[in-house]
């Protein structure tokens, strides 16, 4: 065979892989080839096991085979197991430098491929290594922005507990400073509310007429004055304990030295004493009978009458040496019925009456305005709705609407405004307590109401 030519073909459209040899052995073509339009070179495996290296002109290979080295890593010219070449115009020593040469740019190709391939590897691990980086940098702002808004939450939490632990505190010092001093008068020690829970309502209303007899009685008012007072009353026999108790509550009539029925009943529930006479468990009975028109607006709140803005207002006078009693915080019971206005302008009516009569007395006291502040959802709501009080209408006073509170209700000192001129009013706001029931019974007693 004198000529060998190339298992594939070198051309344009690259070359053609697996075409058997004119020795009888198939050869497999492996890796690049660098070409030419006519001619170029290869590496490939034969099927013995041999690697071949090809150098090809115009398809037919210019010298034999060489073979890699055990170590893989040199490429050398193998005379006895070369295959037949073309001698036309060469001489041996020619081949074996092309084959010499040619094994060098495999060499070369292969190092070349081999750099190549640990660039890319390279490459590979260093883009894999900025992901990673720049993952762990998102991952590190996402952990730090949630430290943050944990630190920030924290704060809050702390901020707020802080200002409860505060809150506590300061109740815990006005509860202290509303407390009364051992052995001093309270509700829970009074005679009053001995009596009162022993009390009971009369079931007729001539058992409640001859309740009032014997009180009025035994503050030693005639019974000529009594007859009058009963007999000028509006009664009606129809009339329930509790409705008779409204127009006792209201009238003006004179009873005694200018004395006013609610006047006296206030006194008697004030001194707390009780006497051979059963003043004071009288007054407990009738007591406990106006009472019933707060338990009648509990029951029906639909039909019950609630102050406007939650707020009513009391006028009166106050001696100077009783004004520091009444700070900010502090906590209190009034011992005796208290009442106010729906209107302001009555409270100043009641202001300005009570400095007059001061003032003709010789003690100038000077004038104060009360604002009692209820829950204004009682307006609506029954469970805010404040169980110690209930409206009443005053007869004798067209445009008077009076909020009656029970005796020994509690409230609280919101905010206090000191007047500098005798003209004009100091001015103390207060906070009803929603059911007297819940509050301490040894809260301080307001000396002065």
């Amino acid at each position: 065979m004198e000529n060998l030519r190339l298992a594939c073909r070198i051309g344009r459209d690259g070359p053609d892989i697996g075409r058997r040899l004119d020795d009888g052995k198939n050869y497999t073509f492996e890796g690049d080839v660098k070409q030419s339009k006519a001619g170029g070179s290869g590496i490939g495996t034969r099927e013995d096991g041999y690697v071949w290296f090809g150098c090809f002109q115009d398809g037919i290979v210019q010298f034999p085979f060489i073979r890699k080295d055990p170590s893989g890593q040199m490429w050398y010219f193998e005379e006895k197991n070369r295959s037949p070449y073309d001698t036309k115009n060469q001489t041996h020593a020619n081949i074996v430098e092309v084959a010499n040469k040619n094994a060098n740019i495999a060499r070369h190709h292969v190092k070349q491929q081999n750099h190549e391939a640990r660039a890319q590897r390279h490459y590979e691990e260093a883009q894999k290594g900025k992901q990673t980086i720049k993952e762990l940098k998102i991952d590190r702002l996402r952990v730090e922005e949630e430290l943050k808004s944990k630190i920030k939450e924290l704060e809050v939490q702390c901020a707020q507990i802080k200002t409860e632990n505060y809150k506590l505190k300061e109740e815990l010092r006005l509860l202290k400073s509303s407390e009364a001093e051992d052995g001093a008068k309270t509700f829970a020690n009074s005679k009053y509310k001995e009596l009162y829970d022993e009390a009971k309502v009369p079931v007729h209303q001539t058992d409640f007429v001859a309740t009032l007899r014997s009180f009025l009685h035994a503050y030693g008012i005639s019974e000529t004055s009594i007859s009058q007072f009963l007999t000028k009353m509006k009664k009606d026999p129809k009339m329930t304990n509790a409705e008779l108790a409204q127009p006792l509550w209201t009238s003006e009539l004179n009873l005694s030295n200018g004395r006013t029925f609610y006047s006296i009943l206030n006194e008697v529930i004030r001194n707390d004493k009780d006497d051979e006479r059963g003043i004071l468990k009288h007054a407990t009975v009738i007591a406990r009978t106006i009472n019933q028109l707060c338990v009648a607006a509990r029951l029906s709140p639909e039909t019950a009458i609630f102050p406007r803005d939650g707020c009513v207002y009391r006028g009166a006078v106050i001696p100077t040496d009783y004004i520091p009693f009444f700070s900010i915080g502090r906590s209190y019971r009034v011992p005796q019925f208290l009442a106010t206005s729906f209107n302001i302008e009555t409270a100043q009516r009641f202001c300005t009456k009570a400095k007059l009569a001061s003032a003709k007395q010789g003690s100038k006291h000077p004038g104060v305005i009360w604002y009692v502040h209820v829950d204004p959802c009682g307006s609506f709501d029954n469970e805010k709705l404040c169980k110690n009080a209930n409206f009443i209408e005053r007869s004798n006073y067209s445009r008077e609407e009076e909020y009656l509170f029970v005796p020994y209700s509690v409230f609280t000192v919101t905010m206090v405004h000191l007047s500098t001129s005798s003209d004009y009013p100091h001015i103390i706001h207060v906070q009803a307590a929603p059911d007297n029931k819940e509050e301490s019974e040894t809260l301080m007693l307001a000396p002065w109401s």
